[in-house]
């Protein structure tokens, strides 16, 4: 998919350093104090934001007028928020990770549904206008990353394949994240999903993935009570009046459920999975964050084995509909974000290095480091589940869907 987005944020009496210091380099890390990013297409405007860690701001601010390497930056997190949220609702959710991973968000804001005033996106299944008026959310969502790229690069395109994206959403953003993964011709740079809250019901997306082997890291997570979108699936209900079983015509064009375990089963045959298995867990807050109090948060993890690419779904037993602030789950995600992002990066480093320098001892990653790397990236996927995970943020006012 090609983009004919324009940045418009940026005039030339600001210039590009001010821009995104102003922007995305918040002072004092205070998210209140991010500015949107403005893109046209058509005379069409939409807008995301984006957060860069303090690090990494301090690296770009520095630089002046040196050239952006992957050095600086490399990773990439897509947030999409859920039907009547918010881009701050992602970045509010997943900026302890950025800052962990050294990772830049980016938090699309999607369109608006003019009967409630929701903000939604166009996933197929969910939710509101975006769906009915077929609004281009792929094409959205492709042209940012490269408006985002070209821009903190400083048009330095071959630094970009050094760039490797996880995208994640919550409820609608799931659908979309979802979506995102199980396109043929996928984001540039995707290396893995982690949709919470809603996925594709569509088996025929699966099924082409599949015919196409396109294995791709997956990780997905959903509500035991989600009464929203519900983990058994949202579809027809048949009769003289035919509607969804679950809320807001989720699903209302599909014949026939399928279940978000469903789903996963279609994503381990794309990643060539050979069984699956289970792990259930019971974890419970650490207490550090005194808006919450104890609790705990039961959940199972079903686990692909002997997979080309990781697959993992964890259903939080007793959780409802209501991740769009916060999810119990952040540093479960974290955890297997960075595995792969660093499973990415050892494998790039082997694939870009001249054969001839390899032998070299100045050689900064040769084959045995990668895999020994790989090696541990396995490991630490099997062992993090005796991680304790604490739960961040605090209750939404709304309900996100």
């Amino acid at each position: 998919m090609s983009s004919e987005y324009k940045l418009s944020t940026v005039s030339s009496t600001v210039g590009l350093p001010r821009f995104i210091k102003e922007s995305s380099c918040p002072d004092n890390d205070k998210l209140t104090n991010l500015k949107q990013w403005e893109v046209t297409k058509d005379d069409e405007t939409r807008s995301f934001f984006v957060y860069i860690p303090p690090q990494i701001c301090d690296k770009l601010l520095s630089l002046e007028n040196a050239t952006v390497t992957h050095q600086i930056f490399s990773r990439i997190l897509i947030g999409i928020h859920g039907y009547g949220g918010q881009p701050n609702h992602e970045i509010t959710k997943w900026r302890t990770t950025a800052v962990a991973l050294q990772t830049i968000i980016i938090a699309p804001r999607g369109t608006l549904t003019e009967s409630n005033g929701r903000l939604g996106w166009n996933a197929n299944d969910c939710c509101g206008d975006p769906v009915t008026k077929n609004v281009d959310d792929l094409g959205f969502v492709y042209g940012l990353i490269d408006i985002v790229l070209d821009t903190l690069l400083a048009g330095n395109r071959d630094q970009i394949e050094h760039v490797h994206v996880i995208a994640t959403g919550f409820s609608n953003g799931g659908f979309m994240s979802s979506l995102l993964g199980l396109q043929i011709e996928r984001l540039p740079k995707l290396v893995g999903i982690v949709p919470t809250g809603g996925y594709q019901y569509e088996l025929k997306l699966y099924n082409n993935l599949l015919t196409e082997a396109l294995p791709l890291p997956m990780m997905a997570h959903h509500g035991g009570n989600d009464g929203v979108v519900k983990p058994d699936g949202c579809c027809n209900s048949g009769g003289s009046n035919p509607k969804s079983n679950c809320p807001l015509d989720i699903g209302i064009n599909q014949p026939a459920c399928a279940s978000v375990h469903t789903a996963f089963e279609e994503w381990t045959k794309i990643n060539g999975c050979s069984s699956t298995s289970v792990i259930e867990t019971y974890e419970s807050n650490t207490g550090q964050n005194r808006k919450l109090g104890e609790r705990q948060f039961e959940h199972t993890c079903w686990t692909g084995n002997e997979c080309q690419a990781h697959t993992e779904l964890c259903v939080w037993t007793n959780e409802g509909h209501s991740w769009g602030w916060e999810f119990p789950g952040v540093e479960l995600a974290q955890t297997w974000m960075e595995k792969v992002y660093l499973a990415v990066e050892s494998k790039s480093a082997v694939e870009k290095e001249p054969v001839g320098e390899r032998a070299n001892s100045g050689f900064k990653i040769d084959t045995a480091t990668a895999l020994s790397i790989s090696f541990v990236v396995t490991v630490l996927f099997a062992l993090r589940y005796f991680v304790v995970h604490r739960k961040t943020g605090w209750t939404p006012e709304e309900k996100e869907q």
